[in-house]
């Protein structure tokens, strides 16, 4: 029994959500080889890349870059193989509670709150942006490593090309997922509020319904705030890393060379875009760094809902809900890991190669790098 739009609790079978064209014996089996082969694919590439810059004390800057980069794009697919042993190992990994958000079953619980068939997917413009600015990003990224290196259409160029426009994508979809819960739980709360102002005095009926709506307010707030520790470090270090590249960029002369100055301006650009589009777009989903601010208008809410009539039910439900939320030094985490990360990029920043060219001031003859 899942409540809907109105607030009213339906029955669905497994063929009303859709789910029975979808799933078969072997699905789960053959998702999840899906889901290890793309992990797989992104590692390769990952290590391919970083191999070039291990172990050179001159290419840590351009190492720290590459991390970032693929840290943003294979955290979803993590956590998505997260999901997956979530649902098939339920009792034996409680700690990957949180892991539930991208359950189907989840999600398509919290597509009934919304009402889809009049008003559509939420958030129309931002689901846009979810997909046209990584698309952008890639496309870019695809356009350096194609032509303005001057690589050409080898393998691994192509390869990585190709998972780089794939990632961002499914990056971009995961973001819109967050957003679209989210927007869930927002109305959720306000069909909460209503049913509990509906059922006013009945308490261990209203206590009920608020612990069901907090489990999976719980699982989606941990799944954020575990994102928000990993990304906001990550975010902060790459920023870091680009604005010491910017300055150890205008001691040298890299440049002097047109084609070189070329380049630089748009891995520049590619950069500060993809920076730019991580924070924007993840504080824009989550609506600030946390989403416990939900369940806390919530509290908020029963309080000004508080009347003398049932002061005791009132009162027992405040605290119920009260009791439902937990600390967090989550913030705290991110604080320290950020300002660790800004003093990687600083302390690592002298004498660095910055140069996507190899190439010497007196030697006028210019290489990219085609790893």
């Amino acid at each position: 029994m899942w409540w809907n739009f109105q607030g009213k609790t339906e029955k669905y079978t497994a063929k009303e959500i859709g789910a029975t064209s979808w799933n078969h014996k072997g699905s789960d089996a053959l998702s999840s080889c899906v889901l290890l082969l793309t992990i797989a694919a992104l590692l390769y590439d990952m290590s391919y890349h970083v191999s070039a810059f291990w172990a050179k004390p001159e290419q840590i800057l351009r190492l720290l870059n590459q991390f970032t980069f693929f840290i943003l794009l294979v955290a979803h697919s993590l956590f998505c193989l997260c999901s997956k042993l979530r649902s098939m190992l339920r009792s034996a990994v409680p700690c990957l509670s949180w892991a539930s958000t991208f359950n189907a079953r989840f999600i398509i619980r919290r597509a009934q709150i919304l009402d889809l068939p009049r008003k559509g997917l939420p958030g129309k413009a931002f689901l846009v942006a979810c997909m046209t600015w990584p698309l952008f990003n890639s496309v870019y990224r695809s356009y350096i490593y194609l032509y303005l290196s001057g690589c050409g259409f080898g393998l691994h160029v192509v390869t990585t090309a190709v998972v780089a426009i794939l990632f961002m994508q499914t990056w971009g979809f995961f973001v819109y997922i967050r957003y679209f819960i989210r927007m869930s739980f927002q109305r959720n709360m306000n069909l909460l509020l209503s049913f509990i102002k509906e059922h006013e005095g009945q308490l261990d009926k209203c206590k009920g319904v608020v612990a069901c709506v907090a489990v999976d307010f719980s699982c989606y707030s941990q799944l954020c705030e575990l994102y928000v520790l990993v990304m906001i470090p990550v975010g902060v270090l790459a920023l870091t890393t680009n604005i010491t590249w910017e300055y150890m960029l205008r001691a040298t002369c890299v440049s002097e060379d047109p084609q070189s100055a070329n380049i630089q301006h748009s891995v520049k650009l590619m950069s500060w875009s993809e920076i730019t589009m991580a924070f924007f777009l993840t504080v824009s989903a989550l609506g600030g760094f946390q989403v416990t601010y939900i369940w806390d208008d919530l509290s908020v809410n029963i309080l000004h809902l508080t009347s003398e009539r049932h002061y005791h039910f009132w009162k027992g439900l405040s605290i119920a809900v009260s009791s439902l939320t937990r600390e967090s030094n989550s913030l705290l985490t991110t604080v320290v890991c950020s300002l660790i990360g800004i003093y990687t990029g600083l302390n690592f920043g002298s004498d660095q190669n910055v140069s996507y060219l190899s190439k010497s001031c007196v030697n006028q003859t210019y290489t990219f790098p085609c790893i």
